[in-house]
């Protein structure tokens, strides 16, 4: 009931079971728009990211992909680039 109205709710057991679904189903998310064809929930916040850093004049946007995620990317204009150098740093968990 205190969760319908908006109000946060402790549940000890929900990192575990979200870790739980969160492992048994993919992350590939998809909501309707207006005309009812299905747009994916990370296509919609990235054209929201590109517009800000638009918006604000940025020189650029700089990822760091996924091999899985490079194709997604591209289809939204971002090339791999040269002109960047970078120092990668690994550290133990």
């Amino acid at each position: 009931m205190e969760e319908q109205m908006g109000v946060p709710v402790e549940d000890p057991n929900f990192d575990q079971a979200f870790r739980s679904w969160e492992a048994d189903n993919p992350r590939t998310m998809f909501v309707a728009d207006d005309d009812g064809a299905l747009v994916g929930v990370g296509g919609r916040l990235l054209d929201a990211a590109i517009e800000f850093s638009q918006d604000i004049q940025a020189a650029r946007m700089v990822l760091s992909p996924s091999d899985e995620s490079q194709n997604f990317y591209a289809r939204h204009g971002f090339v791999p680039a040269e002109e960047l150098l970078v120092r990668s740093f690994e550290y133990k968990k």
